[in-house]
């Protein structure tokens, strides 16, 4: 069984941003890609949990960038799942070019017995035969973002399209990337800058619902929370490269 898969691909300029660099929304959304891909050849992908009640839940996503690459660069994309816990499983990333490491990055997922509302265990979902050998991609912990945004005003809003939901129903995980990207101006040298984003996903949204965008300044960075009224819908943290 493919314990691991790796794929070339050349960077379009439907993945690149106004720099013709790979865009930071794109590099999510590469990631979602492959883990679709993978997750059906390795026998756990939609068709298998679907016809089970089962349904892949994102819970973080915490991507390192080294450097994005240009458009008509040719680059290998691989991703891994690795050895599941109790009710987690983490999946990692590597975007690389001849050698050079140009992006890291880790998913934490559950997976949701639909009908019953709950967590169960992960490695329910995978062989027994396969491997879990390839050490992860990135080994730092996810961040911890404190939802205390209360006394802060919101910088952005943006009105969730039907464009942005996904077959779950709600807005998918990756689109929550692009619209947070879309706050910033296109002079924000922050957002043209980020060296990693960690991103938790605490609850749904849907079409229709106005998300609010509130950041705070800490050393190095950015904490951000994406929320919905009272309802907090992602914490974030972003941290720009150091000259």
């Amino acid at each position: 069984m493919p314990e691991k898969m790796s794929k070339e691909l050349m960077i379009t300029t439907g993945l690149c941003d106004r720099s013709a660099v790979l865009g930071i929304a794109n590099s999510f959304e590469l990631c979602m890609d492959i883990a679709t891909e993978h997750a059906y050849h390795i026998g756990n992908g939609l068709s298998y949990m679907r016809e089970r009640g089962l349904f892949w839940l994102a819970v973080r996503t915490r991507i390192r960038f080294f450097r994005r690459p240009a458009i008509e660069e040719i680059v290998t994309l691989s991703s891994w799942p690795e050895r599941p816990r109790r009710l987690r499983c983490n999946r990692s990333y590597r975007l690389e070019k001849a050698g050079e490491t140009l992006f890291v990055g880790r998913t934490e997922w559950a997976v949701l017995d639909t009908a019953e509302g709950t967590l169960i265990n992960g490695d329910a979902v995978y062989s027994p035969t396969m491997q879990f050998s390839e050490p992860p991609a990135i080994d730092e912990p996810f961040a911890r973002v404190r939802d205390n945004f209360d006394s802060i005003d919101d910088f952005a809003t943006y009105t969730i399209r039907s464009t942005d939901i996904d077959l779950g129903g709600h807005m998918n995980n990756a689109a929550y990337i692009r619209a947070l990207m879309g706050a910033f101006p296109s002079e924000d040298d922050f957002a043209s800058a980020i060296q990693l984003l960690d991103v938790r996903y605490v609850s749904p949204s849907y079409e229709g619902e106005v998300l609010g965008f509130q950041q705070r300044t800490i050393d190095g960075g950015l904490e951000l929370r994406a929320h919905v009224g009272e309802r907090t819908i992602l914490l974030i943290y972003a941290q720009e490269a150091q000259v």
